[in-house]
């Protein structure tokens, strides 16, 4: 925990707060702290909590800000997956293909996730090299449905049958929901809310749930599987609405789902409205995003976008 010692200290001086009084507050000595601050001392977790217990600042507090303030500026401009990379390292190779542009990029990829499975051949390692498939499968034109088919069958057996779904499970999900059949997304979707409800308590996943159905959502709606679509919708509908951020994005995927229906006006007012919210409140990173796709969708033809890793 040394490396936290930097940006403590920069937080502690942020608040005005002096290393005697932290001292007396804790009843740690200012040179344990001071040689705490500048990365000459370890410490231990419960000395670590009353510091920030001292400072008013929760875990995931102090943590979410070490993240942003080592970030570099281009890092910042795409920070749902610089945090999950950051927080999820075992889902990097699953992050690492939004930076594939065509179906010849991802060759490399299959290669390495099949030498990696091949000379370690765990579920993990299969999964991975899976994922690459099915992504290039659905790359091609016409896309290679027979190919999912056999692709999507073990990865379909093991969300339905693992008992609770942790993070690795809620981001395989969203990592296959391009690839999966409309009806079979419909039934893991429904699975993985009722299997990840615990996740909510934690800060850091708490709209998980919103994250699978928008996952879902986006992905039918870009295969144009409008029914599909309608049923995991009335699921979204159904989520708990904790706050703002949940009401405006679930409203604004309503008007999505409208505009893709054929309702075309009503659509674009609802997704208007959302995007006026998001400016009202000063989420202004959230307004430009939806303002961005509702401009897509205005198009002809329009351009469909799938959200997988957006945080809420």
């Amino acid at each position: 925990m040394q490396k936290y010692g930097p940006y403590f200290r920069e937080l502690r001086q942020s608040k005005n707060v002096t290393l005697a009084e932290l001292a007396a507050d804790t009843g740690l000595t200012e040179g344990f702290i001071s040689r705490f601050e500048r990365g000459q001392s370890d410490i231990t977790v419960s000395r670590f909590t009353a510091l920030l217990n001292a400072l008013n600042v929760a875990i995931e507090e102090f943590l979410l800000g070490m993240r942003e303030a080592t970030m570099a500026p281009n890092e910042r401009e795409d920070y749902p997956l610089v945090r999950a990379r950051k927080m999820m390292p075992f889902m990097a190779p699953y992050l690492a293909i939004s930076e594939v542009e065509d179906d010849s990029q991802i060759q490399s990829y299959i290669a390495s996730a099949e030498a990696a499975y091949r000379a370690k051949p765990t579920r993990k390692n299969h999964f991975i090299w899976l994922f690459y498939q099915s992504m290039n499968a659905i790359l091609q034109k016409p896309i290679d449905n027979d190919g999912l088919v056999r692709i999507q069958a073990p990865i379909m057996h093991y969300l339905q049958q693992v008992d609770n779904w942790g993070v690795y499970e809620c981001y395989l999900f969203i990592a296959f929901t391009p690839a999966l059949a409309p009806a079979m997304t419909v039934q893991l979707l429904r699975i993985g809310l009722k299997r990840s409800r615990f996740l909510k308590h934690s800060p850091s996943f708490e709209q998980i749930d919103l994250q699978l159905s928008v996952a879902a959502l986006t992905s039918l709606m870009a295969r144009a599987e409008m029914t599909a679509a309608v049923q995991v919708m009335k699921m979204m509908n159904g989520l708990e609405r904790r706050n703002a951020n949940r009401v405006i994005a679930t409203g604004f995927f309503n008007g999505w789902l409208q505009i893709k229906l054929g309702k075309r006006d009503a659509g674009i007012a609802t997704c208007e409205y959302a995007v006026q919210q998001c400016s009202d409140l000063g989420l202004t990173e959230w307004a430009n995003r939806f303002n961005e796709i509702l401009n897509s969708l205005k198009k002809t033809p329009p351009t469909d976008t799938i959200f997988l890793y957006a945080q809420f």
